[in-house]
């Protein structure tokens, strides 16, 4: 199961179907553990509910569903009334991801990838622990086999809940800044010594070269004496 979503990721496929399945899981099992229909409606955790729904899937102000707005207190109804809602947030999210520039189908794929490989080693890690300790089931007259089974079991289902909470809470509050648009400003130009500054189109001026005096020449000093005679001397 673990390497197939694995999979899916690399291959680089549309994984929101996914992401909505979660979504919809996390919202049966917050009903299961809140809701219980065998009790009076006054001692429902409506509000424990309400806090769950709105930590994973809302913010900004806003909540999963306003007690008064309930008709009627069962699993079915409650499911019909918060999931269009969370559908709406998170298509909401996937409209300010874009806004900004962003791609929301690439952050899935890479939200999703690190959660479960995050999580899948710490689970190889406690299975290796549960391991090394299960031989002491026998001193309490249990079956160490049995047990190994049976605790291995609920820490997968422990991790499978968790990457599935915690990848839809990470993308449900996905936050992207748009990106600020470049201006062009002119770039400093660096001088050598003695060169010239560059005018304000951008273009350099020729450099000038030095007129080169001839041997014959009177030399520039201005002492009357030919230039291989005075300053070319040693030239």
């Amino acid at each position: 199961m673990i390497y197939e979503q694995r999979r899916t990721v690399l291959r680089g496929e549309d994984v929101s179907e996914s992401i909505m399945q979660m979504a919809e899981e996390l919202v049966d099992g917050a009903l299961a553990q809140y809701l219980d229909e065998n009790v009076n409606v006054d001692d429902l955790d409506l509000d424990g509910l309400n806090t769950y729904l709105t930590r994973t899937f809302f913010g900004d102000g806003e909540k999963a569903f306003d007690p008064e707005e309930i008709d009627e207190y069962s699993k079915d109804a409650l499911k019909s009334l918060i999931m269009p809602r969370i559908r709406e947030r998170y298509e909401k999210v996937t409209r300010q991801v874009a806004e900004a520039g962003g791609n929301m189908r690439e952050i899935e794929r890479v939200v999703l990838l690190n959660n479960v490989d995050r999580h899948w080693m710490d689970h190889i890690d406690a299975m290796d622990q549960l391991r090394q300790g299960i031989g002491l089931r026998a001193y309490a007259h249990r079956n160490p086999i049995v047990e190994y089974k049976v605790e291995g079991f609920d820490m997968f289902e422990e991790m499978v809940h968790g990457i599935r909470e915690q990848t839809v809470a990470m993308l449900f509050h996905v936050s992207l800044q748009a990106r600020p648009e470049r201006q062009r400003t002119a770039r400093p130009t660096r001088l050598s010594h003695g060169d010239e500054p560059a005018p304000e189109d951008g273009k350099r001026a020729p450099k000038k070269v030095a007129k080169k005096t001839g041997r014959n020449a009177p030399c520039t000093c201005g002492s009357g004496k030919k230039y291989k005679n005075c300053c070319g001397r040693n030239v």
